[in-house]
């Protein structure tokens, strides 16, 4: 009957709604793990600048230094990204895996 119809137009719509989810969750993780990559790459690239830029802390007349700003600067910067993009990738798993099992009952 119609309530049938009205029924499969309305899991096929769900279906196809949480396929679009699920693509753009696998995106949103390839994207992050790209920028993950980014970040590690500077991470390195900030570990392995002179020790000096870094172990400034304790000497007032070089406490003030553009490097040392700099590297406390990345260091704040870092760690909430990092925690957000883990978070994202989190989430993005979570749909993904929710949408798996919604699209297996719906099929079943």
């Amino acid at each position: 009957g119609s309530d049938d119809d009205a029924a499969k137009e309305e899991v096929a719509s769900e279906v196809a709604m949480l396929r679009a989810r699920m693509e753009a969750a696998e995106d949103a993780a390839e994207d992050a793990r790209a920028e993950r990559e980014r970040l590690r790459e500077r991470l390195a690239a900030a570990e392995a600048a002179p020790a000096r830029d870094v172990d400034v802390v304790g000497t007032p007349a070089t406490a003030g230094t553009p490097a040392r700003q700099h590297q406390h600067q990345h260091q704040q910067n870092l760690t909430p990204a990092s925690a957000s993009v883990h978070d994202f990738i989190l989430r993005a798993a979570e749909d993904a895996a929710a949408a798996r099992g919604l699209l297996s009952s719906a099929k079943g």
